[in-house]
């Protein structure tokens, strides 16, 4: 039982009873000579327990106490009381209950012990009845009530009644609402020391089968969380509503045998906060002023809902990243010289001549040693086309004679093999998918590209002041399909939200179109979702035991795969057409590449022949000569020029 206290600071009128003891180092020396001949670790342990004892407070409430913040959050202390012993009368339970929330350890959870002091002759059944109605409106359940026994009310000996009530278990109570107390045991008349059935004074009091009672759920429009499949502002299934959570609840109110009243909710933004006057407004309101026991839409745990309210064990992690258009495709013309880096055909065509040069080598010097004779290959421009034909995969008209040259023909030959390999597997490769630009990947390169930042204002709630002054210039958008949208159709855009909104969108969406959205490798957050509570909800247990069930057996993952109609959860860039299996036919388009190397071979065949052409003409002098103007100068006959043997080379 755990005493009463308030930040160390006791109210007016309040006794503090302690039993702490501080003890001088002098005292503790003689203990420790005591017991020097005794088990040294059991001593120690001894002394230490005795330097500290527990502090209890007892004090009586303050009348008129204006109620606390449950907002007022204290960061030194995160304990919860394990049970309480309060002594009041039966009109005291309000004063009671508003200054115990006002602790930061408040427990409603915790075990009560309540001595009810009344000198009437009031029906203690009512009197019960009263309090403990009073005590479930403070979601009070694992509580017991005192009373002097009124068969002995002027007796001595004084004997004490125990009651109780079990809120979901007939006939004491009707799903919460209370039809009778129970007495669950007594003191002996002869002494108050024991109790005279010695059962257990704090049973369980929400059953696994809840038979049908109803269960207030409120939620709102948020795909793939929660869809509404139609909209009805009360209902009693599940049938206009879908998602991952509408699915979380189906399973849990199947196996606790509930019944529900759905409420929906349309509104982009349904989860509510506070304002500034203190009133609560949207699905924080309906939880705040009891129109629902307990809401699910996408809610993520954060610190104001977690002391306002009460969350669940956290069932699925939702993703936010940024999103950006997927960059441009590289030319398909470019893809046979993309195989390698620059310096990697650099390599590759320097390899060449040197192999032309060594094959050179060996045919020369190593013939008159070895044998055979090689003679093509002496010629260095033979050898530079046969090794060129070598890599290609071209057969050769001249094989090496001599063992040398032979030896080194077969390494370049597996040199050859290796590099064709790899540039037919690249090619083929490069040719289907030529690959696409550089891709902005992270904040730092979104930064410098001057995009414009789309995103729901909600969002900003989780920025700081640095972020905020970068994301210009900016574009507010309503949900998660508008910021996707704006981005498809303005290109140099991004947009903030969850991979689970994208893969939901993707496929539902923007399934009549091909879609080219990249999601950063990198999450900016992950949001961990629950399921919220009145502050003290008794069902939250038995919800948290099932949730634990069902993220263990990986549920959640299958029915959120369901929702978006995916097999596999979206962590890098994907488009409708990546989940296409198909075979892709090869098109004319397909072959840029190649066509455009062969037209760069003509274009390169025809101006060399061109050149060729023009060096090989004789020079103009030459080509205008007449040589029947040169007969004086030559001492042939008459009868060497009749005869037309002139028309040859003069």
């Amino acid at each position: 039982m755990a005493g009463l206290c308030e930040g160390g600071n006791e109210p007016p009128g309040s006794l503090k009873a302690t039993s702490e003891e501080h003890r001088t180092s002098s005292q503790q020396e003689r203990n420790l000579k005591k017991y020097k001949d005794i088990d040294f670790g059991t001593n120690l342990l001894e002394l230490l327990h005795q330097t500290r004892r527990w502090l209890i407070v007892v004090s009586r409430s303050t009348a008129g106490k204006v109620k606390c913040d449950p907002l007022d959050w204290d960061k030194t202390n995160s304990d919860k009381h394990g049970s309480y012993l309060l002594v009041m009368g039966a009109g005291q339970v309000t004063e009671q209950m508003e200054r115990l929330q006002c602790l930061a350890a408040w427990n409603p959870r915790a075990q009560f012990v309540v001595v009810v002091t009344s000198d009437t002759d009031t029906n203690l059944r009512n009197v019960a009845k009263y309090v403990f109605n009073e005590l479930w409106g403070y979601k009070v359940v694992n509580v017991v009530l005192l009373f002097k026994s009124i068969k002995e009310r002027d007796s001595d000996k004084f004997p004490v009644d125990i009651y109780t009530w079990f809120p979901y278990t007939k006939p004491s109570g009707n799903c919460g609402h209370i039809n009778d107390v129970i007495v669950l045991d007594s003191c002996e008349s002869s002494t108050r020391e024991r109790l005279r059935s010695n059962v257990n004074l704090f049973p369980e009091k929400i059953p696994n089968n809840m038979k049908g009672c109803p269960l207030r759920i409120a939620t709102g429009h948020v795909p793939p969380f929660v869809i509404f499949k139609g909209f009805k502002e009360y209902s009693l299934n599940f049938s206009t509503v879908d998602g991952l959570d509408i699915r979380m609840l189906q399973e849990i109110i199947t196996v606790l045998n509930l019944s529900i009243a759905l409420r929906q909710k349309l509104d982009p933004h349904p989860w509510g906060f506070r304002l500034g006057n203190g009133t609560w407004i949207g699905l924080c309101g309906d939880l705040a002023y009891n129109r629902t026991d307990m809401v699910v839409d996408k809610w993520v745990n954060n610190l104001i809902d977690h002391l306002m309210f009460e969350d669940s064990h956290c069932y699925y992690v939702d993703k936010l990243t940024w999103f950006v258009q997927k960059s441009s495709l590289y030319p398909r013309w470019l893809s046979l010289f993309r195989i390698f880096e620059p310096a990697a055909w650099l390599c590759c065509f320097i390899a060449i001549p040197i192999a032309a040069a060594l094959m050179r080598f060996f045919a020369r010097g190593m013939h008159k040693i070895f044998g055979g004779s090689s003679e093509s290959y002496e010629n260095f421009v033979n050898s530079f086309c046969d090794s060129w034909a070598t890599i290609m995969g071209i057969s050769l008209a001249r094989l090496p004679r001599n063992q040398p040259l032979r030896l080194f023909f077969l390494s370049w030959l597996m040199y050859s093999i290796s590099m064709n390999t790899v540039i037919q597997a690249f090619l083929t490769s490069f040719l289907t998918d030529p690959g696409r630009k550089y891709q902005i990947d992270d904040i730092p390169a979104l930064k410098v590209s001057k995009y414009v930042f789309s995103y729901e204002q909600f969002f900003e709630q989780f920025f700081d002041e640095e972020l905020l002054k970068t994301l210009q210039p900016k574009h507010y958008c309503m949900n998660p399909i508008d910021c996707l949208t704006y981005i498809i159709d303005k290109g140099n855009a991004s947009t903030l939200t969850t991979r689970a909104s994208f893969s939901y969108a993707l496929v539902n969406d923007f399934k009549n179109q091909t879609t080219s959205i990249h999601p950063f490798s990198k999450d900016m957050f992950q949001f961990p979702l629950v399921m919220l509570f009145q502050k003290g909800s008794p069902i939250l247990e038995s919800f948290n035991k099932i949730i634990s069930r069902l993220v263990e057996g990986g549920f959640p993952q299958k029915f959120m795969n369901d929702v978006t109609k995916t097999r596999f959860e979206i962590h890098e860039t994907v488009t409708l057409e990546d989940l296409v299996d198909d075979y892709i036919p090869l098109a004319m388009l397909h072959f840029q590449a190649p066509f455009a190397l062969l037209l760069f071979g003509y274009v390169l065949g025809s101006v060399t022949q061109r050149i060729s052409d023009v060096a090989d003409q004789p020079p103009a002098s030459v080509q205008h000569c007449d040589v029947l103007n040169l007969r004086p100068y030559f001492p042939h006959s008459d009868a060497f020029w009749a005869a037309g043997e002139h028309t040859g080379v003069p």
